[in-house]
């Protein structure tokens, strides 16, 4: 059976999950946005990508391909695809891969129709008791552990990414200083606060010795865009303030990142790798990252920079061991590229 990554429509947020997941696994990618398709091609270099539009997207799969990987969940796919069983007696497998490790997700996996997924590939033990609790199991047929695969991708491919980062994200800075990257969620009926609200206060009582790169979901670039773009005409000349708006890579900026400030990101969770200062910006106190670092209200964002230097005078002490904790926790140790594919391949003989 034939298998392709796919990354359907503008969900250029999931380009980074799937598109090392093919070279881990020597697929293709197929892609329907053009903008995504030219993300693809500049980033990952060694890929193969096939942009198709929507208009033929069925035809095209159903005469190459009977097994996708996709961050979307099967019961979505299954309506895509809807018209590919009827024209074609065909019917797609699908493969989820997880776009994340968000704590946003206790409060979706309902909303998102895991339970429906018969395949799945899974960063770890956090993701097993996730599916325990959500009584996601009992359908599952069948898992691979894939840890934490985009960060040993990036290692590979690190002197590329560093590059790219200077070009993109470096040179919208005067001067090389310690970097703050503030990279929220977007917002939700669970998010009860906006990175409106809370970044111009970060940018306005920013310390001259740091650099700020504000990360700004896609989502939100949907949701506020007017907003968005009077928010970075207002403040992208200063010297020491960066936005990111289109950006699918994270562990560049990750690795190029002092302290981290966010909120149920599953970037705080790709971050624990480095085990570094966190800071979270939230209403809520009580989820697993939260334990990583201070958590500050929004009502007292003011507070910030104060607050910051208090945490980084004792971060080594409490924080490091939960950080590395919780990192364990969350991804399995990475087995080499040949265990994973024969695994793949074990998977797809079980498939009827």
């Amino acid at each position: 059976m034939e298998a392709a990554g796919l990354v359907y429509t503008t969900s250029a947020h999931h380009l980074d999950h799937i598109a090392p997941l093919c070279l881990l696994l020597d697929l293709p990618l197929i892609v329907t946005d053009p903008g995504i398709y030219a993300q693809a091609t500049t980033y990952y270099p060694q890929l193969i990508v096939y942009e198709i539009d929507e208009l033929h997207l069925i035809d095209f799969i159903a005469k190459r391909f009977g097994l996708l990987i996709s961050c979307l969940p099967a019961c979505l796919l299954s309506k895509i695809f809807l018209t590919l069983e009827h024209l074609y007696g065909k019917k797609i497998t699908s493969i989820w891969c997880p776009h994340g490790s968000s704590d946003k997700g206790y409060h979706f996996a309902g909303k998102t129709g895991l339970q429906e997924e018969r395949f799945a590939f899974i960063y770890g033990q956090k993701m097993r008791d996730f599916f325990r609790e959500k009584n996601i199991f009992p359908n599952l047929r069948q898992t691979i552990s894939i840890g934490n695969y985009r960060h040993s991708y990036y290692t590979n491919v690190k002197p590329l990414y560093i590059d790219i980062f200077e070009k993109s994200i470096g040179s919208q800075f005067t001067e090389k200083k310690p970097l703050i990257l503030y990279a929220p969620t977007w917002e939700d009926e669970f998010q009860t606060h906006s990175i409106l609200q809370i970044a111009p206060h970060l940018i306005e009582t920013l310390p001259a010795d740091y650099n700020l790169l504000i990360k700004i979901h896609p989502n939100v670039s949907i949701q506020q865009a007017h907003k968005i773009e009077l928010m970075i005409e207002t403040y992208q000349h200063r010297p020491n303030i960066g936005f990111l708006t289109d950006f699918p890579l994270i562990y560049p900026i990750l690795d190029q990142t002092a302290i981290y400030v966010g909120d149920r990101s599953s970037i705080g969770y790709d971050f624990l790798t480095y085990n570094r200062p966190m800071l979270f910006i939230d209403t809520v106190t009580n989820h697993p990252l939260n334990q990583c670092g201070p958590t500050i209200h929004p009502d007292s964002i003011d507070e910030f920079y104060d607050i910051l230097q208090d945490h980084l005078s004792v971060d080594p002490a409490p924080f490091k061991q939960v950080r590395a904790d919780l990192c364990a926790y969350t991804f399995d140790p990475l087995s080499d590229k040949d265990t994973i594919k024969s695994q793949f391949i074990a998977l797809i003989d079980t498939i009827d």
